[in-house]
């Protein structure tokens, strides 16, 4: 194995011990740091044979991170943000059931954000902002987030 390709491992080893990267924002990384793509080819291809470096691993861990909390659409742009394949990205979305349903955490949240004590008795206003709020969370349905939880409170 040539000396530049060692460079290059030990760039990448160094960018991962600080936090997850994807294979691409690794590839784009060290070329700006201008090594030679071969090398960044071979050293990418040698870590990723050794496990190191695993895009579906990465995405699972982002998936698994933010459901509940965020909508399928926030976790699908911030799977893209990462440069994780677009095909690996909706396989890995279809897998995970609960990707679009908002958990009791993210309940309470909302609760306690807009001091609600009983979901039926709502302003139409806190209603609007809810709807909101859920929407900019990238849940893509938030009137059935809302009516969910309207219901399940009146049970």
């Amino acid at each position: 194995m040539k000396q530049s390709t060692h460079l290059v491992k030990d760039y990448i080893l160094f960018l991962l011990t600080r936090k997850d990267y994807s294979t691409a924002e690794l590839l784009e990384k060290s070329l700006k740091k201008n090594y030679d793509g071969i090398d960044i080819k071979q050293a990418i291809s040698d870590l990723t044979q050794i496990g190191l470096i695993n895009d579906v691993r990465m995405a699972e861990n982002i998936i698994a991170n933010y459901s509940g909390y965020k909508g399928k659409t926030w976790i699908k742009q911030k799977l893209m943000i990462k440069k994780i394949p677009y095909t690996t990205i909706e396989i890995l979305l279809e897998e995970t059931e609960d990707v679009n349903q908002a958990n009791d955490t993210f309940k309470k949240k909302v609760m306690q954000k807009y001091s609600i004590n009983n979901w039926y008795d709502l302003e139409i206003k806190t209603k609007q902002k809810i709807l909101h709020y859920i929407a900019r969370q990238g849940f893509p349905n938030p009137f059935e987030v809302l009516g969910t939880w309207i219901k399940n409170d009146n049970i």
